[in-house]
């Protein structure tokens, strides 16, 4: 009897053990917020770019192009790099080369004479992008030297020089005036030096050369040409190229109306 009476005092102490574990988690998920996610239908016209399968939306592919050189001497060359993500078709096009790779570690542009920009475009079912890289082309200096670099007042000297790549040249200074122009190889007679001067040359790998005056008149005397007309004035030559077109007419210079 002692027995059963404490089997039934173990069996009510458990149910009110379990009445008061039920109360007190009622009690608690009474005061803490419950956490709902709501997930949001589509708008209409939302959204840019093609679909993926699992319904996200395909970005933009990317383009870089790049150079190893971006400045080089006349008849060298550089290598040109490329690359591109999500792209499923890229073009490279430049100068002499060009190639339907979406990547590469290095393409030869070959011996350059000039400026050349290289673009590469890739594109997928959303769209297209673009990049570019230029690479700029020096003409080379031989030597541009003159015969004397100190002369008596009223004096002549030759100057002569030598550049390779170049399509154009012009000099400048003293009675030469602004921008003669000249050819990449050659020489110039200077006469009736009175001063010191300061002879400059440029060059470019550009065909663009100043036209030459149409009025005007040849001016000097023919000096250090070894020719027949050594001696000479030079107003017997009537238009600036043959006043200025080096031997027989060294130390003439043209002087614009």
């Amino acid at each position: 009897m002692k027995k059963s009476f404490k089997s039934i005092k173990k069996f009510i102490g458990l149910g009110v053990f379990l009445v008061a574990l039920l109360f007190i988690a009622s009690y608690v998920s009474s005061i803490v917020p419950h956490t709902y996610a709501f997930i949001a239908p589509s708008l209409p016209g939302g959204g840019g770019g093609a679909s993926e399968p699992g319904g996200g939306s395909i970005p933009y592919p990317t383009a870089t192009i790049t150079a190893n050189a971006t400045s080089l001497n006349a008849g060298s060359s550089t290598s040109i790099k490329w690359s591109s993500t999500g792209a499923i078709t890229c073009r490279m096009y430049g100068g002499s080369i060009s190639s339907t790779s979406r990547s590469s570690t290095g393409l030869s542009t070959g011996a350059l004479s000039d400026d050349t920009t290289y673009i590469v475009t890739c594109s997928n079912s959303t769209g297209s992008s673009s990049d570019s890289v230029k690479v700029s082309v020096f003409p080379v200096v031989g030597y541009f030297r003159s015969t004397k670099t100190k002369v008596n007042y009223n004096g002549s000297a030759t100057l002569s020089w030598s550049i390779s790549g170049a399509k154009s040249c012009t000099i400048s200074g003293g009675s030469l005036g602004n921008s003669l122009p000249v050819s990449p190889v050659g020489s110039h007679g200077i006469s009736n030096i009175i001063k010191k001067t300061t002879y400059t040359l440029k060059c470019s790998t550009k065909t663009t050369v100043p036209p030459l005056s149409s009025t005007g008149r040849c001016i000097g005397t023919v000096s250090g040409s070894t020719g027949p007309y050594e001696g000479q004035s030079c107003s017997q030559f009537k238009t600036q190229s043959t006043c200025l077109q080096g031997w027989p007419t060294h130390g003439c210079s043209w002087q614009s109306n």
